[in-house]
């Protein structure tokens, strides 16, 4: 690669290493592993770079999820998502009543979840802090958290949140799910 062509994506690398330690923090990957066993197959993973219109590089790690089989890396992709209606609802009623509408996101919202079944990954070399993008090979490890590309992601969020809104001693309407 020329220095021209380094030079230009070195902001991306900063967000290469974000990304990087958003997962070490969050501890989404297991130690490396000599082998995968019996039965299982390395899901490789893979990562998007994308130059937003403020200038700022993103990077996200995704899985390959075209390759993930159901019975064998999970059981059940089926999440609750709220209906348009329950926000125009929602939005009505704060209307009507004069409220303050606050929104919020969670950045890293599928990194939170736990895995329920044993996924193996494909870590590739130069997805470390501080790689320069010339290692080669990949490291297999277990997939402990969610991570984008796998279909039963959002399951595996609601799962983990749902808890945490009925502690708050909040009540699940028994018609939309999502909405507490």
């Amino acid at each position: 690669i020329s220095e021209a062509l380094r030079a230009k994506f070195k902001p991306a690398s900063v967000a290469l290493d974000k990304e990087v330690l958003q997962h070490d923090k969050n501890g989404t990957f297991g130690p490396a592993l000599k082998a995968v066993f019996a039965g299982h197959k390395a899901i490789p993973l893979a990562c998007l770079l994308k130059l937003k219109r403020n200038g700022m590089w993103k990077a996200r790690a995704i899985l390959k999820g075209f390759l993930i089989k159901q019975g064998l890396h999970y059981n059940e992709p089926f999440a609750p998502v709220p209906c348009l209606s329950v926000f125009r609802f929602l939005l009505a009623v704060a209307a009507a009543l004069d409220w303050e509408i606050k929104q919020g996101d969670i950045v890293t919202a599928f990194l939170q979840a736990d895995m329920e079944t044993e996924v193996y990954i494909a870590v590739p070399e130069w997805f470390k802090v501080g790689a320069t993008g010339n290692e080669t090979g990949f490291t297999i490890r277990r997939l402990l958290k969610a991570i984008p590309g796998i279909p039963q992601g959002p399951r595996l969020f609601y799962l983990k949140t749902n808890p945490i809104f009925r502690s708050l001693k909040l009540l699940q309407s028994t018609s939309e799910y999502c909405l507490y």
